[in-house]
């Protein structure tokens, strides 16, 4: 199989992750005018998981980011998830519906106060590869085990910032569901270290992401 990407930076990203990972690189090569990258691997055949999700599939899936967290290194060149609140700060004004900007400006304010507590936080564990887009339709079936795929978005931040578009888009905040794959993803070792406040400050920015993203 082929991967085309039109942003060097994704493709490096996606074959440095894989040869920590497998051996399904097979090759790479760049089409000029317009410019493409294209990284030629074995196919795995993944296979969709069955839906609606159990909790005994979310357990799998907390163990496998588990593994991809512990497993995968900084590479050379990796994105670092740095200087939030300066990024989460430009990323808002440059929201064009105003009402949606105002009210956006006014809930980071809120985080004024216990701005110096949570860079704290984020510089204390920003240490973890993470995928960068854990959903469900990213984990597959692969010779019948559960497997992560598609490591484009993979950077350097807080382990946390893996599980929010999955609680709240896939989970739907189902606690039980949360809860089964917090269990799987601590008994590979890892840990969830972060205070609330900071929590809540990734959810935040996570939001505004997608409000960039939907604007565009």
């Amino acid at each position: 199989m082929s991967k085309f990407f039109f942003q060097e930076g994704k493709f490096l990203t996606e074959k440095a992750v894989n040869e920590q990972l497998n051996s399904r690189v097979l090759g790479f090569f760049t089409i000029e005018n317009p410019q493409r990258f294209i990284l030629i691997m074995k196919d795995c055949d993944p296979i969709n998981l069955k839906l609606p999700l159990t909790t005994e599939l979310a357990f799998e899936m907390g163990q496998e980011l588990s593994a991809f967290h512990q497993n995968v290194k900084p590479f050379e060149g990796i994105y670092l998830n740095e200087q939030l609140f300066k990024k989460v700060e430009m990323d808002v004004s440059s929201l064009k519906n105003i009402a949606v900007k105002d009210r956006l400006e006014e809930l980071l304010k809120a985080f004024n106060p216990i701005k110096a507590k949570i860079e704290h936080d984020l510089c204390a564990y920003s240490r973890v590869v993470l995928h960068g887009d854990v959903g469900v339709r990213n984990y597959k079936l692969v010779n019948g085990k559960l497997r992560l795929i598609d490591f484009e978005r993979a950077r350097k931040g807080v382990n946390y910032q893996d599980f929010i578009k999955l609680f709240y888009q896939d989970f739907k905040l189902n606690k039980n569901l949360i809860s089964s794959f917090i269990e799987g993803y601590k008994t590979k070792g890892a840990k969830v270290e972060i205070l609330p406040e900071t929590q809540v400050f990734l959810i935040f920015i996570t939001a505004v992401g997608i409000m960039k993203y939907v604007e565009k």
